[in-house]
């Protein structure tokens, strides 16, 4: 057989004349120091090359720039995404996908529509996360504002992108979720009026007598901290020591931080904060030193701070008056003269600035008093721990906030029309009815009531009745026909009465016939359909007909008058409701004593026109199995539910 040896000549000849074959994209061509050719490679001139290539290395990148597929760009690797020859290095577009690197969002990958379903600038192409779904909420990672927690509604209420689920602040106001009081809605500065609580009402004018060893507070400044031998509570915080202000007023902070100048309105959150009194510009003098100390008064320990004829400076006008702070929450103010020309506030200011409570019309007011006093009662921080920025109703504290009937944007427990739609709450009498649904709309307008605030106490219930009255009471009946006296004049929301009902589930009314309520379904104290004028002081379905027992007892001015129940409970029998109703001469205050209750019921009251709605915490829609449980309740004038005649037309609308 004839065997050509062209080829081999043409090799031979080529590598004799240094000339060099051009090389296949991307073929390996090795040689060695003896210029020996292997695995398809060329070798030029028997010289020594190493390092896969052979020549010059214009990127110094250790290939020989002959054999490099970017001879001026180093890549030591080498990689060809697309095999085109043209290393990545300096290839710009190294998928050929016609998309140059610079812009392609999967550049390595081909991609030609771009898509990119979770926005994150990683192609789908690319993109291992697309398919996902670590969490298993039915939401796929590239979709999943919590990839990693499971999250099925993707609710976000700042919009940063990041799911409530798994974002520690979710509504971008520098405060983490677990301690912001309104976690969903930007409240920076946590405001929280309605925490606190408090109430007052006017009393007789009755100033005490200075007792013989006391501190003297001269010029214009602070005296303090002032050892009281009993202990004071406000605002749910014992206190020992107080701070005296010649500016009228006594407060429990550290002086230091305060430069009260003129008289606030009131509540202010800039200083003073966590005070109490009749705040006016004032300075005693030698001649005229404002007194303080210590005294038993006929109900326990006081301790009076006495502004007799205290100077405003540079006026010629006086002021006289009296703070005193009884043994346990409440104080009085009583005062004899006072006239203020830029303005006078009288009543209390919590701890932070954020809650007040002055008289109506006594808020930096400009107006003469004479003998007039009032007494203010506080009480613990409640439960309402939602901040203004997302509480629909921010000065009522009740944990029902968030009920809102009519859809209006005001929760129920403060809507002027919470079964009628009124977001602009318009009460032009102030009566507490919204102008929408107030058949007596009346002009001057009413003076605002103050609150009433039930409370926890010491149980320490009354004897068992010695000459009690038995009241035989069919079941799901209250005394219409026949009130019952109370034997002293008892003022419930700043009306007096002297005689009232009593209902065998439980319930207490003033003010005449209930008899449309005496059903025996309990309701949530602010229900449309709940009774007005009612003590509640364990309303529940009983089980019998056993009677009910009621006895005034006491020497005046201290009597009471008690209503005892002891009934089977209709949710828990044989279990026996046990409680008394305790109603305080001369205070306007009210206790409910609870020995045994099981079942549900509601406890507070409400005032004789619905104005008013208070309870222990949630107890207003319902409570549960008590045991040796006491509150006590106070209330104060509610001026629309004056009416004089008892026509049932509030007497300023009244012809």
């Amino acid at each position: 057989m004839r065997v050509s040896l062209a080829p081999l000549v043409l090799l031979v000849l080529l590598a004799a004349s240094c000339v060099d074959l051009p090389a296949a994209p991307n073929a390996r061509q090795d040689v060695t120091n003896n210029g020996v050719v292997t695995n398809n490679g060329v070798v030029t001139n028997n010289d020594a090359v190493t390092n896969n290539g052979g020549g010059q290395d214009e990127d110094g990148d250790g290939v020989g720039s002959p054999m490099d597929n970017c001879p001026t760009v180093s890549n030591a690797g080498q990689e060809d995404t697309d095999r085109d020859g043209d290393g990545d290095a300096c290839d710009s577009d190294d998928d050929n996908d016609l998309i140059p690197d610079i812009v392609d969002n999967c550049p390595k990958v081909p991609n030609l529509q771009q898509t990119d379903v979770d926005e994150d600038q990683i192609g789908d192409a690319c993109d291992a996360s697309v398919d996902e779904d670590q969490d298993h909420d039915g939401v796929l990672d590239a979709l999943d504002n919590c990839p990693l927690v499971a999250n099925p509604s993707q609710l976000n209420a700042d919009e940063d992108g990041q799911g409530d689920a798994c974002d520690a602040d979710d509504d971008n106001d520098g405060v983490t979720d677990a301690d912001d009081n309104c976690p969903l809605v930007a409240n920076p500065d946590q405001a929280n009026r309605d925490v606190y609580r408090a109430a007052g009402n006017r009393i007789p004018y009755t100033p005490r007598p200075m007792p013989g060893d006391t501190t003297i507070l001269i010029g214009n400044g602070y005296q303090g901290p002032v050892p009281l031998n009993f202990t004071f509570t406000y605002f749910g915080t014992a206190y020992t020591e107080i701070y005296v202000s010649s500016d009228g007023f006594v407060t429990f902070d550290d002086p230091a931080r305060m430069d009260p100048g003129p008289p606030q309105q009131i509540p202010d959150v800039a200083f003073p904060n966590n005070l109490l009194g009749v705040w006016d510009d004032m300075e005693g003098s030698l001649d005229k030193p404002i007194q303080m100390g210590s005294r038993l008064g006929p109900n326990g320990w006081e301790y009076v701070i006495a502004f007799n004829d205290i100077n405003r400076p540079g006026e010629g006008l006086s002021n006289t008056f009296q703070i005193v702070l009884t043994e346990g929450n409440a104080f009085e103010l009583h005062i004899g003269d006072s006239l203020r020309a830029r303005g006078l506030t009288v009543g209390l200011e919590a701890p932070g600035g954020t809650y007040a409570l002055a008289v109506p019309g006594l808020n930096q007011a400009d107006t003469t008093l004479h003998e007039v006093a009032f007494r203010f009662i506080t009480d613990a921080p409640g439960p309402d721990v939602a901040g203004d920025a997302c509480d629909l109703c921010p000065d009522v504290a009740l944990v029902e906030r968030d009920a809102d009937a009519d859809s209006d944007g005001v929760g129920d427990a403060c809507d002027a029309c919470p079964q009628l739609a009124n977001a602009d709450q318009l009460d032009v009498d102030l009566d507490r009815v919204g102008d929408a649904c107030d058949s007596c709309v009346s002009s001057p307008p009413f003076t605002p009531p103050f609150e009433a605030v039930v409370m926890p106490t010491t149980y320490a219930p009354p004897p068992s009745p010695s000459d009690a009255v038995q009241m035989w009471t069919p079941d799901n009946a209250v005394s219409t026909s026949l009130p019952v006296p109370i034997g002293f004049p008892f003022t419930f929301f700043g009306t007096p009465y002297t005689e009232l009902n009593i209902g065998s589930n439980g319930v207490v009314y003033f003010g005449g016939d209930r008899s449309s309520v005496r059903c025996c379904a309990r309701r949530p104290l602010g229900a449309p359909t709940a009774p007005f004028g009612v003590v509640a002081a364990l309303w529940s379905d009983r089980s019998g007909v056993e009677p009910v027992l009621y006895e005034t007892v006491g020497v005046a001015p201290h009597r009471a008058f008690v209503v005892h129940y002891d009934y089977l409970s209709a949710d828990a029998a044989p279990v026996r409701n046990r409680f008394r109703v305790v109603l305080l001469e001369g205070s306007g205050e009210l206790e409910v004593h609870t020995e045994s209750m099981s079942g549900t019921a509601v406890q507070g009251v409400r005032a004789p026109l619905g104005s008013t709605i208070a309870s222990l915490d949630s107890r207003g829609l319902s409570v549960q199995d008590l045991a040796e449980d006491a509150v006590r309740i106070f209330t104060s004038a509610d001026p629309a539910a004056l009416d004089s005649d008892n026509d049932g037309v509030a007497d300023l609308c009244d012809e």
